[in-house]
């Protein structure tokens, strides 16, 4: 068995090195890709696919209004001065209804549709009830309209809006939150006096008005349009082929936008926010379409991150995001062969929604700094206005997120129209929005379980190459052994060599006493017999007397 011994430690060791480095370079991660494959392909029976057509859990969806404090004094022409009210916290709650899986084209269609609801809790001691105090925007933007279309109509808005806006006396609207928000404000507009202006805004209503029902009124809200609505269709890539998973290759059966002046500005770059791209390393942009602005915004790489004992990338939004250098001066207004532009870090959506509203970060964070000189009460951080993406790299999950947007209004002077002639020209802010998520705890704890499970498994490797490498050594051990190629001499011996055998140690002669010999050895001396029994040839000295 001892023979033997040697070749199974070996043998065993070896099979335990190849064991650990076939799970090194192929078991651990294939099987790694079969679990993660298994709970985010883009099917009915993994869970990736069920949170994205119905998320179960609400996104919050907060408002910061400014009031402005000092009307009279704007009237007038001093600087405006803001306060920042809020947040006011909706819940939204996302489904995407799916009317056709193409498994050949391997592409989903579907329709999205978002549901808001207030979130008094969140909202602490904000009522959407409070009243508030903000530049009136539709009037605003009707006179900016009017102006861009056919500036001699200036006279007719000037002689109607004391009958669309009763009661009005200045540039601003004091209403409920939840009627400014989603409710609606009420534009009046059945009076005979007025009739052809309103019907002229009947065939231009800008997204955020609608009809009323008496079908002659029209209801303003800054975001009643998307409550419940249907957007699309969208057609997107499953990613389970040969397509890359959740890019959009259709909105509104159209592979391309139609709102822009460029061809660059009105492609479909990215996924709807809800999916994404599994990454072995972080890529520089990801885009996301908002079909809300009708176009993709894009997010730069910032840093890697550790979020729950597990690596993620973080991605934010840069000065690049909002700019209209180069080739992406096709999202401003193009006016004879000639591109007008607002001030970096605007954008005007006047294209998209059929209003003149101007798009930047909040408090202008990140865009031209003379925007902030025109108003008191804007204070831009990156904490606080960035808009960023964390995203868990391997499955493609976000664990948190902030999509931040602040809705303006140009003022300016119409001589035509009174009310404007003596106030500051500038960028009013109207409020900003931050759609926000952070995975919920649950969700969380699941995903760091997921890899603490492949930690084990990496752990588990290494184990197994130090245990085959460590028998291999062993091995090598027991048979240098086992041929006497290993030998270790014992402290106080002594060995004695024939020239054929090896002859044991002499220690038991350390207790022997005797008298040296006065002469040659004779042949009955106790010392000439022992070294005649050892070896009758030995040539053994020893000291004598003469």
């Amino acid at each position: 068995m001892y023979t033997h011994c040697p070749i199974i430690v070996a043998v065993s060791g070896l099979a335990i090195l190849i064991i650990g480095i076939v799970s090194t370079w192929y078991g651990f991660p294939a099987l790694v890709e079969w679990q993660i494959n298994k709970n985010t392909i883009m099917e009915n029976t993994s869970q990736a696919f069920k949170v994205w057509k119905k998320q179960p859990f609400p996104m919050l969806f907060k408002v910061y209004l400014f009031n402005v404090t000092n009307t009279d004094s704007v009237m007038a022409g001093a600087t405006p001065i803001l306060k920042e009210v809020g947040p006011y916290v909706y819940d939204i709650h996302i489904e995407r209804d799916i009317t056709e899986i193409d498994d050949d084209a391997d592409t989903i269609k579907y329709f999205l549709i978002k549901k808001f609801h207030f979130n008094t809790k969140a909202s602490g001691c904000r009522s959407e009830h409070e009243m508030i105090t903000i530049i009136n925007a539709p009037l605003m933007g009707t006179l900016l309209k009017v102006e861009s279309i056919a500036p001699q109509m200036l006279n007719l808005v000037n002689d109607a809006y004391t009958y669309i806006y009763p009661g009005i006396t200045d540039m601003f609207l004091r209403v409920h939150v939840s009627d400014l928000l989603f409710g609606g404000i009420t534009l009046f507009c059945s009076a005979e006096e007025i009739k052809t202006l309103c019907s002229a805004m009947r065939f231009s209503l800008p997204s955020n008005m609608k009809r009323a029902k008496n079908n002659k009124d029209f209801i303003f809200s800054m975001f009643g349009k998307f409550n419940e609505t249907a957007f699309g269709p969208f057609e997107m890539t499953r990613g389970i082929t040969n397509t890359t998973r959740g890019s959009l290759i259709s909105y509104k059966e159209d592979p391309v936008l139609d709102y822009w002046s460029g061809d660059l500005c009105n492609m479909l770059n990215g996924s709807d926010s809800g999916l994404y791209e599994r990454m072995t390393e972080p890529v520089d942009k990801i885009y996301s379409f908002n079909p809300e602005i009708c176009r993709s915004i894009g997010i730069s790489f910032e840093k890697k991150i550790t979020r729950s004992n597990f690596a993620a990338y973080k991605y934010s939004i840069t000065e690049e995001s909002l700019s209209h250098k180069g080739s992406d001066q096709c999202f401003c207004e193009e006016v004879g062969g000639e591109y007008e532009c607002p001030l970096d870090g605007l954008l005007n959506l006047d294209s998209c929604i059929r209003a003149p509203i101007l798009m930047s970060n909040p408090h202008f964070y990140l865009a031209d700094k003379s925007l902030l000189n025109y108003t008191k009460g804007m204070h831009p951080l990156k904490t606080s206005h960035e808009s960023f993406l964390i995203i868990e790299p391997n499955t493609a999950t976000p664990v948190s997120g902030a999509k931040r947007v602040q809705m303006n209004v140009e003022v300016k002077q119409f001589e035509a129209f009174p009310l404007t002639r003596s106030m500051p020209e500038g960028v009013f802010p109207i409020l900003w929005i931050e759609e926000g998520v952070d995975l919920p705890s649950d969700l969380l704890a699941h995903l760091e379980f997921s890899f603490r499970k492949i930690a084990y498994l990496d752990f588990l490797k290494w184990i197994l190459i130090v245990a085959g490498v460590v028998l291999i050594i062993l091995a090598f051990i027991l048979i240098m052994k086992r041929e006497g190629l290993m030998c270790f001499a014992s402290k106080g011996s002594l060995q004695i060599n024939d020239g054929k055998n090896m002859v044991t140690h002499i220690r038991a002669f350390e207790d022997i006493s005797f008298t040296a010999p006065t002469g040659p050895p004779q042949a009955d001396d106790p010392i000439f017999k022992i070294g005649k029994e050892n070896n009758n040839n030995s040539n053994v000295a020893w000291p004598y007397r003469e």
